[in-house]
């Protein structure tokens, strides 16, 4: 008697992220379309998935060894930014042309740039180029601040004939950047711009 099917279907095994179901092997064995951190696709038996007997593909296996340093973390989530087409940000790296370098689809060679290229546990990868791709001449380290004011998504907001970023008015407000976005959104007028929060009430009935 078969056994009652299990989707596998966005799960993950180790290094593995299962993308569909393929046909049986010879011996009707159910198989998997997996995807590997790297980025590598491989046909993967359920039964080695669900029992730990592959955990990644096998230039992972035999070459980086690298799954337990800081950096695996960055590289696969800029794996995953460009190819997983289910994930909540992948409509602004991967759904918009944004790739991996073929070089850097090799965990080493990332993991040296990034060693040489100035990578601190409290930086994050960036591209200098919102447009372009992850690769060694459009990507730099930098702290969260930095990478915040190179977002092509940034609001700018111009008070008194002066145009500065959401996030340079926010910090010199005090205000929180969610706060001034939505004023924005909702285009209050800039006198009440920078209000503070507890006065919020008192001056509703003039905005809205």
């Amino acid at each position: 008697m078969r056994g009652r099917f299990v989707d596998l279907t966005g799960q993950r095994f180790g290094g593995w992220l299962v993308l569909k179901r393929v046909a049986n092997d010879k011996k009707m064995n159910a198989r998997w379309l997996c995807r590997c951190d790297c980025g590598a696709e491989r046909e993967v038996k359920a039964c080695d998935l669900k029992s730990g007997q592959t955990t990644k593909c096998f230039k992972c296996r035999k070459t980086h060894g690298l799954r337990n340093d800081p950096l695996y973390a960055v590289w696969r989530n800029m794996i995953w930014r460009c190819t997983v087409s289910y994930l909540k940000h992948y409509h602004n790296y991967g759904g918009r042309g944004i790739k991996i370098c073929e070089e850097w689809k090799d965990m080493t060679i990332f993991h040296n740039w990034a060693i040489a290229h100035g990578y601190k546990s409290n930086l994050q990868i960036d591209r200098i180029d919102n447009d372009k791709n992850y690769c060694p001449e459009n990507c730099r380290f930098v702290d969260r601040k930095t990478q915040l004011r190179n977002k092509r998504n940034n609001v700018y907001i111009t008070i008194n004939g002066i145009k500065r970023l959401l996030i340079d008015w926010a910090e010199e407000t005090g205000l929180p950047r969610s706060t001034l976005y939505a004023r924005v959104r909702l285009k209050w007028p800039e006198k009440y711009m920078f209000a503070p929060l507890d006065s919020i009430s008192r001056i509703g009935k003039y905005i809205l």
